[in-house]
């Protein structure tokens, strides 16, 4: 078999799962944050309260992520407000979610009526769900566990030792999808 490129694929996600920033919701509790205030619930006066809309087009509550803390608290308060900031700014735009996957493209060692070779593709399983603000080091990282991934497959299909050591030494392809 004949290793023709690596590349390592870049993958917008296009609907991720931000279950850890928390979730928008029209169901009032005490410990949810009011959007229209940016508050909680509880610590509005009786004239906020009275100026929460009714409905709307958007969602009027947001409930931060259950991280542990007690209800009410300093810490729960604090985190919950961040999780809040950060679900806004990615609803901005300001960062996004992408998977990350390692591919070879090869020819295999058979060939068609033509004589032509017969390539083909074969991609790790991915890691969805990497925000655009990690560290370049951290993308590193996880890219080397995809590409051991995917050399641990190519494994099981017949590749020689000689095949890993020139895919080694193959420039690697950065490819955004």
């Amino acid at each position: 078999m004949e290793i023709k490129e690596i590349r390592l694929v870049k993958k917008a996600d296009e609907n991720p799962d931000t279950s850890d920033l928390g979730q928008y919701t029209d169901t009032l509790s005490d410990w949810c944050i009011v959007c229209k205030f940016g508050e909680y619930y509880a610590n509005l006066t009786d004239e906020q309260k009275e100026e929460i809309p009714e409905s709307g087009r958007e969602y009027r509550f947001y409930n931060p992520p259950d991280n542990g803390e007690k209800e009410g608290t300093e810490d729960f308060q604090k985190y919950g407000k961040q999780d809040y900031d950060d679900m806004k700014r990615y609803q901005r735009g300001d960062f996004y979610y992408y998977a990350i996957f390692a591919e070879v493209e090869f020819y295999a060692n058979s060939e068609f009526h033509d004589g032509s070779k017969r390539a083909m593709t074969l991609k790790s399983t991915g890691v969805w769900g990497i925000i655009s603000e990690m560290e370049d080091s951290e993308v590193q990282s996880v890219f080397q566990d995809q590409l051991e991934e995917l050399i641990y497959t190519l494994k099981g299909i017949s590749f020689s030792e000689s095949d890993f050591k020139t895919m080694r030494t193959l420039p690697i392809k950065t490819v955004n999808k």
